[in-house]
């Protein structure tokens, strides 16, 4: 078992599982407190406390998510350039949102 926890694949595995349930959760629910995000967060911080697992060992393959995250925040540029007419007319609600998300 330690040796299946030490190595990237734990980490991946581990947080596309984890996803998958609270997204369907969240879909089934659709309350608002239920995202997917804030659940698989919990979720997999209580698991490596509770099996007293290093947040070391899990970062491994979480490392990978994290590197792959960055390629696609990327590619919304273009959309999201395509679109400027329409952000800038929505502003006001789109910066109370992130205000209240931060």
């Amino acid at each position: 078992m330690i040796e299946l926890v030490s190595t990237p694949l734990f980490g991946v595995a581990l947080t596309l599982v984890v996803f998958w349930g609270a997204d369907s959760v969240y879909r089934r629910s659709g309350f608002i407190l239920f995202n997917p995000v804030l659940i698989s967060s919990i979720v997999i911080i209580t698991l490596l406390k509770v099996s007293q697992i290093s947040y070391a060992d899990y970062a491994k393959g979480g490392n990978y998510i994290l590197f792959l995250l960055g390629p696609s925040v990327v590619a919304l540029a273009l959309p999201l350039w395509q679109r400027r007419e329409q952000i800038v007319k929505r502003k006001v609600p789109i910066l109370v949102g992130v205000c209240a998300g931060a």
